[in-house]
Formats: structure tokens, C-alpha cells, sequence
């Protein structure tokens, strides 16, 4: 992106827009052609001088490990280096390779409250961030473009619209609820195995062992056939602790209301419409 003192700051333009453009507000690097036969040197225009010697770029020592981005659940740390060991020059080339590396933090898990990642961001958006001239209880939304979905989207729980919080979600935010391992890093997916390794592809079986053969655990199947003689709730069954996989269906549609009760909860939940559980 071409400026009237282009030695001042490098400004780059966007390949899909050439009237938008971005600076980081630091001069292009000793040697960028500036003008016909001129380069820049110093932050100044000067005509090339064929004694300056070209010096390429080599990196310096990497810093030590930032800190992690979340105290559970899987964080992201950084940590970063600069080329400056020596600094490009009078034309050589920049340092190769990336100036960041990264690696997983605190992978334990959550306590129960804090699982949801996504939650708690959109959660902290409640009294700050108006929507059609209002204020919202503003509720996780995964976006359907798995692009966006590293991207901070809030559904309203008051009217159920889904807005964007103009922001990226937090390093460590896992990209979807499909995949309980893979993870935001800087807005893109990194993909994260169950074996939390970067790029791994092992997955966790059936039986919720990682890289397993669904061989740990037995499969229990079953038909409940009778009808409550009298109004109020029938025990069809109990699903224990650790069951996985659960999935209840109505064979033909029937009158009666199937609901769920937890064991250390007084409360009997009514589901809308049961069919996986």
C-alpha cells in the first residue's frame, strides 16, 4: 500500500479490498525499495548505496512461556521470539518461520460452574454490550460457519436472536460443542486430540476410553412395554452413574409425558420431546 513517506511506517493493504489497510505503526525493514534506485534506510528514502552491505535476518533466543489463558479446562501459553540476531538489512530478508510458538496449559477439568467456556464470556457481556437499544441475558451460540465459530456470537435468551460481540473468543474456547477437545488459538481451530496433543486424531470411543476399541464397557438394551394403570408417574427405569451413549425412543406415539428425575435432585424434568438423551 503505497504512501507519501513510505519509510515512515509499512502499511499493508487488504487482497481482497484496496481501500482498506492495516499498519502495526513500525517502518518497513533497511533495504525495502522505496523509489526507483532508492531504499529505506533508517526510516528515510536514500538513494541505494553499493557499499551498504546486505545483511539477512537471523532470530534471536526464545522468551520463556507467558501465562496460561485459563486455570482449567485446557489454556493456551505463548511464548515469542524477534529477528534481531542480526536485524535484516540493506536488503536482506527477514527471518523465516513464525516469531510464536504455543503449548497446552492447566488441561484438568473444570469444577461443574465453570465448564462452559463460551458461557462465561457471553455471560460477562450482560451489562455492557446493548442489542437493538436494549439490555440481554445473552446465552453461548455456536455460529453454523465452522470460520466463525472462533468468533464471540451470544444468542439472546430474551428474544432468542444471535448477535456478534465483535470480538474473538478467549485462546483455550473449545471451537465447537461437537468436539470436546479441539480448541480456539488466535481465532482459528487447532485441532486437539483426546490424548490432549496438538493435531492428534485419537478420539474417544464409546465407552469414553481415549483411542479405544469400545471394548471396556457392555452395551445394555431394553423395551419398557406397560401402561400406568392410574394417573402419576410410572419407574420405567434407572440410568446409572457414567452411562454414555444413552438413547430413548418412543416406538409409537403415545398420550403419556416421559420425564427424568436426578437422583440427588427433587426436582422431575419434562422434556419437550425426548429423544436422545
Amino acid at each position: 500500500f503505497r504512501t507519501f513517506d513510505p519509510c515512515k511506517q509499512l502499511w499493508c493493504s487488504h487482497p481482497d479490498n484496496p481501500y482498506f489497510c492495516k499498519t502495526k505503526k513500525g517502518p518497513p525493514l533497511d533495504g525495502t525499495e522505496c523509489a526507483p534506485g532508492k531504499w529505506c534506510y533508517k526510516g528515510h528514502c536514500m538513494w541505494k548505496n553499493p557499499n551498504q552491505l546486505k545483511q539477512d535476518g537471523a532470530w534471536g533466543s526464545w522468551s520463556k512461556y507467558g501465562s496460561c489463558s485459563r486455570s482449567c479446562g485446557t489454556g493456551v501459553r505463548f511464548r515469542t521470539r524477534q529477528c534481531n540476531n542480526p536485524v535484516p538489512s540493506n536488503g536482506g530478508q527477514d527471518c523465516p518461520g513464525v516469531n510464536y510458538e504455543y503449548q497446552l496449559c492447566n488441561t484438568n477439568e473444570c469444577p461443574k460452574h465453570f465448564e462452559d467456556f463460551r458461557a462465561q464470556q457471553c455471560q460477562l457481556r450482560n451489562s455492557n454490550f446493548e442489542f437493538q437499544n436494549a439490555k440481554h441475558h445473552w446465552l453461548p451460540y455456536e455460529h453454523p460457519d465452522a470460520n466463525k465459530r472462533c468468533h464471540l456470537y451470544c444468542q439472546s435468551k430474551e428474544t432468542g436472536e444471535v448477535a456478534y460481540m465483535k470480538q474473538l473468543v478467549h485462546d483455550g474456547t473449545r471451537c465447537s460443542y461437537k468436539d470436546a477437545y479441539s480448541i480456539c488459538v488466535r481465532g482459528e481451530c487447532v485441532k486437539v486430540g483426546c490424548d490432549r496433543e496438538i493435531g492428534s486424531n485419537k478420539v474417544e470411543d464409546k465407552c469414553g476410553v481415549c483411542g479405544g476399541d469400545n471394548s471396556h464397557c457392555r452395551t445394555v438394551k431394553g423395551t419398557f412395554t406397560r401402561t400406568p394403570k392410574k394417573p402419576g408417574y410410572l419407574k420405567m427405569f434407572h440410568i446409572p452413574p457414567g452411562a454414555r451413549h444413552v438413547m430413548i425412543q418412543e416406538h409409537e406415539a403415545s398420550p403419556q409425558t416421559l420425564g427424568f428425575r436426578r437422583i440427588a435432585a427433587s426436582d422431575l424434568i419434562h422434556p419437550k420431546g425426548v429423544q436422545e438423551g
